[in-house]
């Protein structure tokens, strides 16, 4: 609404739709428009909940600090202003309030920021008639009083403010024990969910452990089939290389024979002239480069053995990375030797394994999790963690016995016993008498 159109309507006062109070609009023929009251007490209320907030008294130059607020002046008052409320004539109907009640929070309190009375009848014209009815119009929606009953609100639907308190009362705290409910269910809610997550969580990791074992199992079978199939290539290469050396001694026997015919003139009639034995030797010496091809190309040639990817198994296949590499190329050689230094071994003398694997094609191998396991009376001892040294292309490993003991020693790698590398260490004690003698040597 405009202030031409106010002007135009001659009226002095308007009602507010949000608040339903009556504002006066014209004063001395004057447009006086009422700022919205309930930003200002919000802003009023924020001010005071800020930290380190220093109200000041709006009512005289002086400074202080405001610790009372004047609801009819609206303004934040000091001690001397509050007291000349008191005295003063215009200011003693005044209703003056301490900050500290606003800052509680209370409805009743925070009701009192506002500048209009709420007992009081909106119809100025009603002077400070008590608004003891609410009318329930759709066209008013607002407290009255006697005269409003009477007069303009006579044909309305209005009861008595006092119980249409209480029932909104009533309301307010069914919704309140409704909203509280509510809160109770959510925190049933939540201690279930919490409940199956941590559920979830213990069978997550049971299936990770699940399937941990499973890929264990798995690299055991395969290095068990990696192992059979080297074992029958590497007999069948024996066997042919046998068989080519036979043919070799039986053509050089043949050869020998032909020379010897060709030195001492045992020649047969068949035969005619020498060069005959220098072509055969020829023939016989490129039978031997053919043979000689054929062992190289022999040799086994081995390759990694790589598992297909499955979208399923995508996070399983990386768990494998976690128990070494599954390569045929890493077959241990029978070649492969574990030296135990010094040979003899005493009480709280230093023990040291020296262990060099080779592959099938006799190549060191560098890159696997090797460990030495001491066995007890059938049972785990100790497991000694070994280091690979460059120098020597070794895995080495050491333990110090603080007792004299014959204990089992067998090497792993990758977590595969190695049968082959294993013998038992006889730790003997020291021989006090003998440390003795060769100290007066000395």
């Amino acid at each position: 609404m405009c202030t031409l159109n106010i002007q135009a309507a001659e009226k002095t006062s308007y009602e507010c739709g949000k608040c339903l109070t009556e504002h006066i609009c014209i004063q001395d023929k004057v447009v006086t428009l009422q700022i919205d009251p309930t930003r200002e007490f919000l802003a009023e209320i924020y001010r005071l909940t800020q930290e380190e907030s220093n109200m000041v008294c709006e009512m005289c130059p002086k400074q202080q600090t405001a610790l009372h607020r004047c609801i009819d002046c609206s303004h934040f008052i000091c001690l001397d202003c509050v007291n000349l409320h008191s005295i003063l004539t215009p200011f003693k109907s005044h209703v003056v309030v301490e900050t500290k009640c606003l800052l509680k929070g209370k409805m009743e309190d925070l009701k009192l920021l506002s500048s209009v009375n709420t007992n009081q009848c909106p119809v100025t014209e009603h002077g400070k008639e008590t608004a003891t009815f609410f009318c329930f119009n759709t066209s008013c929606i607002k407290p009255i009083c006697t005269r409003c009953a009477l007069t303009s609100h006579k044909d309305h639907n209005f009861r008595d403010i006092s119980e249409v308190g209480k029932e909104n009362e009533t309301k307010v705290q069914n919704q309140m024990k409704d909203i509280l409910s509510k809160a109770d269910q959510a925190c049933v809610s939540i201690t279930k969910l919490t409940d199956l997550q941590e559920k979830f969580y213990n069978k997550s990791q049971e299936l990770h452990k699940d399937v941990k074992l499973y890929f264990k199992e798995i690299k055991r079978a395969v290095d068990k089939r990696e192992k059979k199939l080297l074992d029958s290539l590497s007999k069948q290469f024996d066997n042919q290389h046998l068989s080519v050396e036979n043919e070799k001694k039986r053509l050089t026997s043949f050869v020998n024979s032909c020379k010897e015919a060709y030195y001492y003139g045992r020649i047969s009639s068949e035969i005619n002239g020498v060069h005959s034995f220098i072509d055969i030797a020829e023939s016989l010496q490129s039978r031997f480069e053919n043979l000689g091809g054929q062992v190289c190309q022999g040799q086994i040639i081995t390759e990694t053995i790589e598992f297909s990817k499955e979208t399923s198994m995508t996070s399983d296949i990386t768990i494998v990375n976690d128990f070494g590499k599954l390569s045929i190329s890493k077959a241990i050689s029978s070649k492969s030797s574990a030296v135990i230094k010094p040979s003899v071994c005493e009480v709280r003398q230093q023990v040291q394994f020296v262990i060099k694997l080779l592959s099938s094609l006799e190549k060191p191998i560098v890159d696997e999790d090797v460990s030495v396991r001491l066995e007890l009376k059938g049972e785990n001892f100790t497991v000694l963690p070994c280091v690979f040294d460059k120098l020597s292309t070794s895995f080495i490993g050491s333990w110090v016995p603080d007792e004299p003991i014959k204990i089992k020693w067998v090497i792993f790698s990758n977590g595969i016993k190695l049968e082959t590398l294993s013998g038992i260490l006889d730790i003997k004690r020291t021989d006090a008498k003998t440390k003795q003698s060769n100290v007066f040597l000395s």
